[in-house]
């Protein structure tokens, strides 16, 4: 598993959209990830249309935990990594 703090959110962002891991800014690069144009929502909005979510149901760290838990399973903690911790996590989980 890679370190929780190995890239910055941004970095971590732009490495699972496949751009240079300062190209994009992050609301840009989680509009990517979700298959958005670069500046259609804001990273929260984002991340919740991908995965289906009420806009105001979760916050974006909410939302990245709930995530993780969808592919590990376990006990839900929506609280369990930051935004940058829980990038870094997910993009571990494709490796």
């Amino acid at each position: 598993m890679a370190n929780v703090r190995d890239l910055t959110a941004q970095e971590r962002a732009n490495n699972i959209a496949g751009t240079d891991k300062h190209e994009l800014s992050l609301k840009e690069a989680l509009n990517e990830m979700a298959g958005f144009d670069y500046n259609t929502y804001t990273g929260k909005e984002a991340v919740a249309k991908r995965m289906v979510e009420p806009l105001d149901k979760y916050t974006l760290q909410e939302l990245l935990n709930l995530r993780y838990w969808e592919e590990c399973g376990g006990t839900l903690d929506l609280h369990k990594y930051t935004v940058q911790e829980a990038l870094n996590v997910i993009t571990s989980l494709a490796t």
